[in-house]
């Protein structure tokens, strides 16, 4: 591959096919942005109070993008990783409690750190399982929504909503079989 250069008008700069190098000899750089240049954390803190609303109030992807000034498909991407994003950060956070335990005396100091770092690792572990589940929960509400779950179906989403799954908790709620009085 042959390297081709262009002397821009001003005679400060040469272009190649990979920047701009400067007179100063600094190449201008292609690709990622620095993570104090970029608008992730923006996007997501309001992304994130965009899930706490209720469905029937939130406004849509497309129009949460143009009020963002990003595209609807930019957080669509956001949202398809979420759980695992939020997974990896609840496993930081339980590590950190961990570690600060080593510099603490208390016993029951540590006790309570150590069952925040627990409950943070529970979060975790939840927060992975639902996205290989996902698929799973959206066949039984399709299931549920044609006629009424079978006795495995039940028992399947109920051993889930006892291990804490919000999801099969929803579905049991709003398609689970009738309560007897």
């Amino acid at each position: 591959m042959r390297a081709t250069a262009k002397q821009s008008h001003d005679g400060q700069a040469f272009e190649f096919r990979r920047g701009t190098l400067k007179a100063s000899g600094v190449r201008g750089k292609k690709g990622r942005k620095r993570a104090e240049a970029s608008r992730t954390n923006e996007i997501r803190t309001r992304l994130a109070e965009w899930k706490r609303l209720p469905e029937s109030v939130r406004p849509s992807l497309r129009a949460l993008g143009r009020e963002l000034g990003t595209s609807h498909q930019l957080l669509s991407h956001y949202l398809a990783y979420w759980e695992k994003r939020q997974a990896k950060e609840w496993k930081r956070k339980a590590k950190e409690l961990r570690k600060s335990t080593r510099a603490e005396t208390q016993p029951w100091v540590m006790e309570e750190i150590l069952r925040q770092a627990r409950a943070y690792d529970q979060a975790a572990f939840l927060s992975t399982m639902e996205l290989p589940l996902g698929k799973l929960f959206s066949r039984l509400q399709r299931d549920a929504e044609g006629h009424p779950l079978n006795s495995g179906q039940v028992k399947l989403l109920r051993e889930l909503a006892l291990r804490g799954s919000v999801k099969a908790r929803e579905i049991l709620e709003r398609w689970g079989p009738a309560k007897k009085p």
